[in-house]
């Protein structure tokens, strides 16, 4: 069990995917609270959202968990990432410059007058079984876009 898991609010491990080939991505969020685990997934094609690649499915899949905590009456969310972006744009540390990264930033700051976040940077790839199905649910997310 990793160090992340017990605690007494909500966790969404986040990951977005990409595949250059195909230009599709994927977004995917493995909640946690309590004993209730949840798998989420969506994707598109990055034609909508030029340039930003698996960028795009990261901050889809933050802003699923955080639809899923204010729809849920969660009042405090952890979001468990592996890209700095995720935190960095949405606090403002980082400018955002493309339409997406700016209405990402802006829903994100509107969304912690509701609901307090904490951003948790986990290292990608790295064993962490909670992250890995985020990844996986990223990665299957791309390929259905593909199928779509």
């Amino acid at each position: 069990m990793d160090k992340y898991y017990k605690k007494p609010w909500a966790k969404a491990y986040c990951d977005g995917s990409y595949f250059p080939e195909t230009m599709a991505y994927g977004a995917g969020v493995y909640i946690i609270k309590g004993d209730e685990e949840q798998a989420k997934y969506s994707y598109g094609m990055a034609q909508e959202a030029p340039g930003l690649r698996q960028v795009t499915g990261e901050i889809k899949a933050v802003s699923i968990a955080l639809d899923w905590a204010i729809a849920n009456g969660e009042t405090k969310l952890e979001i468990l990432y592996d890209y700095s972006g995720i935190e960095n744009i949405a606090t403002g540390a980082w400018g955002a410059k493309k339409k997406e990264t700016k209405e990402y930033q802006k829903y994100v700051q509107g969304a912690m007058e509701q609901i307090e976040v904490i951003f948790t940077k986990v290292k990608g790839h790295s064993g962490n079984r909670y992250h890995n199905y985020a990844d996986k649910l990223a990665k299957n997310g791309a390929l259905n876009a593909v199928k779509a």
